[in-house]
């Protein structure tokens, strides 16, 4: 299991025990998350189950960012700054997943995302397998 990504082209290798969820709960919809301590990545779907093969793009969340009915990325950079899609002038987002089995999914991603005081960054080539709870 895995976690990879570039931030502005520095390559980050996540903790392997980074843990995955998929749900389909009848009041929020479907739901995917990818937890760690550096990153999470999240897809909600009010609509139907999550999809595979399907580029899900950035949806603000109408509560907390990072809840269940947001689809983005939040991230801690090297130096312990956390970035998050809601934090950027212009967030983008490219989620898809891969493969979904009873024991693992996967995926790749890639955006823009930003923080309070700070330039936005890119996020590029990221890819993950994870275990699935």
């Amino acid at each position: 299991y895995y976690m990879r990504y570039k931030i502005d082209g520095a390559q980050i290798n996540d903790s392997p025990d980074g843990i995955a969820s998929v749900s389909n709960l009848t009041t929020v919809g479907a739901y995917f998350g990818y937890v760690s301590p550096e990153i999470n990545v999240s897809v909600h779907d009010p609509g139907s189950a999550i999809k595979t093969n399907v580029p899900y793009g950035y949806v603000a969340s109408a509560n907390t960012p990072g809840s269940t009915d947001e689809t983005g990325l939040t991230i801690k950079n090297p130096s312990g700054q956390w970035y998050s899609s809601s934090g950027a002038k212009t967030p983008v987002v490219s989620i898809v997943i891969t493969s979904i089995t009873s024991n693992s999914v996967q995926g790749t991603f890639s955006g823009i995302i930003g923080a309070t005081g700070s330039n936005d960054v890119s996020i590029t080539d990221g890819e993950f397998v994870a275990i699935r709870f």
